[in-house]
């Protein structure tokens, strides 16, 4: 479930923190004990990829929860909005799909507003109310010093630079830590600004993950491969990468060409003479914000195919060889479950993959993907009760149609051989088929099963079409409110035998 998805009673035209306990409430009701988002990082503005952040480490102000912010009340958003913008509101909330740039420019009044009477409360600190939450900031900048300090920085010099890319900068000024919490006395505007407010994005963060516990219900994140190379973890740490490479993978059997994603490679020996602090970090901050997280292009940690963006514009691996390839791949994969631990790292191994990649997921205990309609030899499809338990099954993936779309758009061949597995006809009722095909999905031997909301829901919009774009991707959001599924008898009554279905299976 995209959090940008979530839609409830008095949103602002997209999900945000505070609506993934009552999103994992409802969906509760169905047998469901894991809710997994896509990537939640700050994206540049223009960008609606989850895939193209402009952090690794900041979570993106679009999901804030407005009314949850210190000193926000409702005269402050008024006079924050206007007529003007109490209108767009509406509207916003009215969309069929989220409009990023308008929900950024709304927002961002607010947050300004109440970063400004937040500095004029700290420049008096009269109460103790105030006093506290200059303790929270503090202990908030002194348990985050590295990833905190380059972001701020970053974010300010940007803003500052027209949000010119960092290697047209006529000039930069890192600030350390220790002086940010200087600047709640001294200015209303530089770093400290996007300081609070990933500080006021973590007050929030922590209190939603203490109220899915209480839910019993896990939440699992989404970590992609790489930056974007206009990102403040590139400008921060260049050494680490190829700035002025792009990242992509070879030709296959789907594309004569191979694709160009526009993304920066690791310069994988850089981060070896460091024993990988970066990427460390990295792990460490998806620890802390999640209980278990999917990596994006695993086997990207094992080789990268790369292009010269300059010069003769070679095509290659980064390095040759299964033995090195398999070596430098279970050596990052170690790094992860120093940092985070199992079962919390999932493998996305999906696509083109090495042997080895497989192999030495198996070897360490982490668990990859099992695509259903993707699982099969010479035309049979594999039997999902006899797959590994040390594997993650679903039917679709943000990537594909939900199977309640996908289904149709096989070729006959293809439902009429999975309906035999089943032991169905290939003809099915579209209600029918839905339950049928995720009672087969919960009946796998598979540790972890995944269904997409569409899929629950019985909808059949898709959240991206790869290969192209356009407001078509990445904007989903849910048919109705949260509210007013939960009043929709016929809605209900499908989540109820969704629940008989997966207490069946025995995963409850």
């Amino acid at each position: 479930m995209p959090l940008f998805s979530i839609r409830r009673e008095g949103d602002w035209g997209i999900g945000d923190i505070g609506s993934l306990a009552p999103f994992a409430k409802w969906v509760r009701s169905a047998g469901q004990q894991v809710v997994q988002i896509l990537p939640v990082f700050e994206l540049p503005s223009g960008e609606t990829s989850p895939y193209g952040a402009l952090s690794a480490f900041a979570i993106d102000p679009i999901y804030i929860e407005v009314e949850r912010i210190p000193g926000v009340d409702a005269a402050l958003i008024a006079n924050a909005l206007g007529t003007l913008g109490a209108n767009e509101l509406g509207q916003l909330r009215k969309g069929k799909t989220v409009d990023y740039p308008a929900i950024r420019r709304l927002k961002s009044r607010i947050l300004v507003m109440a970063y400004e009477q937040f500095i004029a409360h700290q420049r008096g600190r009269s109460n103790e109310s105030d006093r506290e939450l200059a303790r929270a900031l503090a202990s908030f900048i002194a348990g985050e010093p590295s990833w905190l300090e380059i972001y701020s920085t970053f974010r300010e010099l940007r803003n500052q630079n027209e949000e010119s890319p960092w290697w047209e900068w006529p000039h930069d000024t890192r600030v350390p830590t220790h002086q940010l919490l200087a600047q709640v006395q001294g200015s209303s505007t530089g770093p400290m600004f996007h300081v609070w407010t990933q500080w006021v994005l973590h007050e929030q963060w922590q209190a939603m993950r203490t109220e899915l516990r209480a839910l019993g219900v896990e939440l699992m994140g989404d970590l992609p491969f790489v930056v974007t190379r206009d990102s403040a973890d590139v400008w921060g740490n260049q050494a680490e990468f190829l700035p002025f490479h792009s990242l992509g993978v070879p030709p296959d059997d789907f594309s004569a060409d191979g694709q160009d994603w526009g993304l920066p490679p690791f310069s994988m020996e850089a981060m070896r003479a460091n024993d990988f602090s970066w990427l460390r970090a990295r792990t460490r901050r998806m620890a802390q914000l999640f209980d278990s997280f999917r990596a994006d292009h695993v086997v990207g940690y094992f080789r990268q195919w790369i292009r010269e963006t300059q010069g003769a514009g070679r095509r290659y691996f980064d390095i040759e060889g299964d033995d090195v390839q398999r070596a430098r791949g279970r050596r990052i994969l170690e790094v992860f479950i120093q940092e985070a631990g199992l079962p919390a790292i999932i493998a996305e191994d999906l696509g083109v993959i090495p042997p080895y990649v497989r192999h030495t997921m198996a070897e360490l205990g982490v668990p990859g993907y099992r695509v259903l309609p993707w699982e099969r030899d010479n035309g049979q499809y594999r039997n999902p009760q006899q797959f590994s338990e040390c594997s993650v099954v679903t039917w679709s993936t943000h990537d594909t149609a939900p199977i309640t779309a996908w289904w149709n758009q096989f070729e006959p061949w293809e439902r009429e051989r999975l309906s035999a597995m089943m032991g169905v006809g290939a003809e099915m009722q579209p209600r029918e088929r839905d339950f049928i095909l995720l009672r087969w999905l919960y009946n796998a031997r598979s540790a972890l099963a995944l269904t997409l909301i569409q899929e629950l829901l019985g909808d059949t919009s898709r959240i991206n079409l790869p290969g192209s774009v356009g407001s078509h991707n990445w904007t989903y959001r849910m048919p109705q409110t949260l509210e007013a599924l939960s009043r929709d008898s016929a809605i209900s009554e499908r989540l109820e035998a969704i629940r008989r279905s997966v207490s069946a299976s025995g995963r409850v």
